[in-house]
């Protein structure tokens, strides 16, 4: 027995109907919800076709007749059974006998569930010199500086679901020099609000060092046993969730855990005596994204987008415990030592003149606790063949964990400015010559995409509470000679710790990539720096 109820905005009706077993999938009838207010005659009825849908009038009491669109799966032809009224309600049943009709009866969709299934997303093999992962590099107090990402070869490979639910995708990096590489393999699930990503991330990046001085171990190594050379191994897991509040806004909280290990290459008998040096350090992290801009070309868009951070870092330690006389494990212990990072990002693009755009970005970050981030300001990102800056002094006493770029300043090479903190303002005017002279649509990428380029640049990096703080490294200098000498003379100067820079640029697409040549000039103090060229792979800032 099928029965449906209708209620019409005064009265609740009910209609029942018994089904034929006997009927088959092609002469399944259909039943169509009718009122007994309109059913004037079995003749008017008989007359009506069994795939009609018509509109109903329904009398009700004090009211206009109403029309009424209601149709069910199902064709039928009412009858009326006068026994079932009761007070208040219309409960009426309807008996149905069914209109069976070869070819008008019900048929069954041939819909299936959806079952995942993966296909290719892309692939793409190019030359490569960007941070895959993360900015953050340990930082070696026996030798402070900043080792970019050579140019190399990237292999990247993705596949996703038809539903695009979720995503699994990879690459592979190999240097120029064909010496280290690194990988990445991500894993993300998009089926629901909530998105999750896992990642797993390797790097494994040889140092040649000739420094005397061991990282982080005591020993001395001989001048004629030098350079000392060693691999930095890092293993970086990630596990990532995304909330989106709307299409511009969304939160990232993320849980990592991070593990380098310096091992020493077995060159000499000094070398073949040191032992790996390993640290472990657990991240957690809290990101809010806004982005409403919209993309008018390459390199060139509308709107304001902003990326505020809070991190927070704990070293967990190992330790040898004795499982048996023979057998040792490395367990975690707990220790004092941990990093908190906090810093922005904002960007805002405003369009001047067709797809002219003025560029503005403000970046700031700085590190706490009793081991911080160093930050190196100068140069660009993606450089090609950067150059680090070795006579501004680095304070290898200030208990760092890690380093990083502060980009983009130009001017200056990297390491014009250091310190635990820093912030950076830069501005562009960026004008696509030949889109904006032609109206008519331009095919060739390198005329399309070649834009001339105005900028400056404002920042500063420093320790203490302020640039201006006595504590700022920048404002001591040691002089020291010879450099074994037990005689030092510490001189006080005052600088502005405030850089800035300026120049003109180029930008276009030629054989897939988006190269920018800037000519930029800096300035220090009372001083202006001769002009320097940056080239580099890189969109945006």
């Amino acid at each position: 027995m099928v029965v449906e109820m209708m209620f019409d905005g005064w009265k609740y009706k009910m209609y029942k109907q018994t089904l034929d077993t006997s009927w088959n999938e092609f002469s399944f009838p259909k039943l169509q919800a009718v009122s007994s207010n309109i059913i004037q005659s079995k003749q008017e009825q008989s007359k009506r076709k069994a795939d009609a849908y018509q509109p109903i009038k329904i009398q009700t009491e004090n009211k206009q007749p109403e029309i009424v669109y209601f149709q069910s799966d199902f064709d039928v032809e009412p009858s009326i059974d006068n026994d079932s009224t009761r007070s208040g309600i219309d409960l009426s049943i309807k008996t149905y006998k069914p209109i069976v009709k070869l070819g008008t009866g019900f048929k069954f969709s041939k819909i299936q569930p959806y079952q995942v299934v993966m296909q290719a997303d892309k692939f793409s093999a190019q030359l490569d010199n960007s941070l895959l992962l993360t900015r953050y590099a340990p930082f070696n107090p026996a030798n402070p500086s900043f080792q970019s990402p050579s140019l190399g070869g990237l292999f990247k490979l993705g596949i996703k679901d038809i539903m695009e639910d979720y995503r699994l995708y990879g690459g592979y990096k190999i240097p120029t020099t064909v010496n280290g590489s690194e990988y990445l393999l991500c894993f993300e699930n998009n089926k629901k609000r909530l998105d999750h990503k896992l990642t797993y991330y390797r790097l494994s990046r040889p140092v040649s060092s000739n420094e005397e001085e061991v990282p982080f171990d005591t020993a001395i190594i001989s001048p004629q046993n030098l350079p000392l050379e060693y691999n930095i191994k890092s293993n970086y897991f990630e596990w990532q969730l995304k909330y989106a509040f709307d299409p511009v806004q969304a939160i990232r909280f993320g849980v990592a855990y991070r593990n380098d290990k310096y091992v020493y290459r077995a060159s000499n008998y000094e070398s073949l005596n040191l032992l790996p040096y390993t640290t472990n350090w657990v991240l957690l992290r809290a990101e809010y994204i806004f982005d409403n801009t919209y993309e008018l070309a390459t390199n060139l868009r509308r709107g304001f987008r902003c990326r505020v951070f809070a991190e927070v870092h704990k070293e967990l330690p190992t330790q040898s415990t004795r499982i048996t006389d023979d057998f040792f494990v490395k367990l975690p212990r707990w220790n004092n030592a941990w990093l908190g990072v906090v810093g922005a990002d904002l960007r805002y693009y405003h369009k001047v003149y067709k797809n002219i755009v003025f560029a503005t970005r403000f970046s700031w970050s700085t590190s706490f606790g009793n081991r911080k981030m160093i930050y190196y300001l100068g140069g660009v990102d993606g450089a090609i063949l950067p150059r680090f800056n070795t006579t501004t002094p680095i304070n290898s006493d200030y208990n760092y964990a890690y380093q990083s770029l502060a980009a983009d300043l130009r001017g200056f090479d990297q390491n014009i400015r250091n310190g635990n903190s820093y912030a950076c303002v830069n501005a562009e005017l960026r004008i696509p010559v030949f889109s904006t002279l032609i109206n008519t649509p331009i095919r060739s990428e390198f005329i399309r995409n070649f834009q001339l380029v105005g900028f400056t640049d404002f920042g500063t990096a420093w320790e203490g509470l302020n640039p201006y703080d006595n504590s700022n490294p920048l404002f001591e200098e040691v002089i020291r000679d010879p450099e074994n000498s037990p005689v030092s003379v510490k001189v006080i100067q005052k600088k502005s710790p405030i850089v800035a820079g300026y120049g003109f640029g180029f930008r276009t697409s030629l054989f897939g990539y988006f190269f920018r040549t800037d000519f930029a000039w800096g300035y220090d103090g009372a001083r202006t720096t001769r002009a320097k060229v940056h080239f580099s792979f890189n969109i945006d800032f």
